[in-house]
């Protein structure tokens, strides 16, 4: 075969490998694992790994090496014990054997590990926390900053990386509201998003490390959800109306709502090449023009039969190419089919 026609051809069955055939249950042994009201809360790829953590309301954060088919718990014997309801994980970009644990409810609030969580110490004396953003930008990793959980004006800001933190609500105006999602961009400037069950919600900013604040946006986020710092800087969360994504500038102080049809209200995330996911219906929706337009892929996701079902989110795993979406309810056990995962062939490309 000529060489240039036998190159075309297999570059043209590359690009046309499908994707993964459908959807696979990865709870593992998690299945009916005794929690709370939220039990199966989180699911966080660790960077650069093939480990993924699961976070098991009031049972602790679990990980993985197979893909979901077996979890072993992190932190057993270390000086404290992971016992909140999982929100968020934010690993060191330097090094993701360093990462901060953020939850709800039952204390401590918000954990560090150094050591890839065989072990963890609480930080701080806080507790019942939505988010957490950290200062990367430093390399002292010293500015942290975490939002309450359902309650108004709730904020608190470390400067010591942790050791202490002081409560910085009282600043933010009284229409803010419920804190939720927030980001930290640098020692002095922070977005915070805000909801309520009588105001209308809002993104908040500071650019003096708190002591004043700017309404930046009347726009709700989605109540709970992170807010994504892109690699080209750009910022977006999701939209509690749902159908929608919103968008901000690299510095937070502008944001626009983007129709994304079928949208859940969960937080979007970047895969490789600057595509933005969410997730919709039964499907996950990416984008690779900044919102403007969206493409299905992974079609089909089972979503668990029966009342008080709660999409939690989506996340992407680099390094094994493949998706995780999971669920929860307020019983007293993790679903048996709490967490999906769907392998793909490569990383999903608007544009295949």
């Amino acid at each position: 075969m000529n060489h240039h026609l036998a190159l075309t051809l297999g570059m043209w069955l590359t690009a046309a490998l499908p994707v993964a055939a459908n959807w696979v249950p990865a709870t593992g042994n998690l299945a009916n694992l005794p929690s709370e009201c939220g039990n199966l809360c989180q699911v966080f790829p660790v960077p650069n790994s093939a480990r993924v953590i699961a976070g098991v309301a009031g049972a602790g954060v679990w990980v993985s090496r197979d893909g979901g088919a077996e979890w072993t718990k992190l932190g057993d014997g270390g000086e404290v014990a992971i016992r909140n309801r999982p929100q968020q994980i934010l690993f060191d970009p330097a090094n993701p054997e360093t990462f901060w644990e953020v939850g709800i409810y039952t204390g401590p609030g918000v954990v560090k590990t150094t050591d890839g969580g065989r072990t963890f110490r609480a930080l701080g004396g806080i507790s019942h926390h939505d988010s957490l953003g950290i200062d990367f930008s430093d390399p002292r990793r010293a500015t942290l900053l975490a939002t309450g959980h359902e309650a108004r004006q709730k904020l608190w800001q470390s400067t010591d990386g942790g050791a202490t933190f002081r409560e910085l609500g009282a600043n933010l105006p009284a229409d803010a509201d419920l804190t939720s999602g927030c980001l930290v961009l640098d020692a002095k400037t922070y977005v915070v998003g805000c909801w309520g069950w009588r105001q209308p919600g809002g993104l908040w900013r500071t650019t003096d490390a708190g002591t004043n604040w700017t309404r930046v946006s009347d726009l709700t986020p989605a109540r709970g959800a992170a807010i994504l710092r892109t690699v080209k800087g750009a910022l977006y969360c999701g939209s509690e109306q749902g159908g929608r994504v919103l968008k901000g500038t690299s510095d937070g102080a502008q944001w626009t709502s983007v129709a994304a049809p079928g949208a859940r209200r969960v937080a979007p995330i970047e895969l490789p090449g600057g595509v933005i996911a969410t997730l919709g219906k039964d499907a996950i929706l990416i984008s690779g023009d900044e919102g403007a337009t969206w493409k299905t892929v992974a079609p089909g996701l089972p979503i668990p039969p029966g009342n008080g079902i709660t999409v939690g989110g989506l996340a992407y795993h680099a390094t094994a190419k493949a998706a995780y979406v999971w669920f929860w309810d307020c019983g007293k056990v993790v679903l048996p089919d709490a967490i999906q995962r769907w392998d793909f062939v490569r990383p999903p490309n608007p544009a295949d």
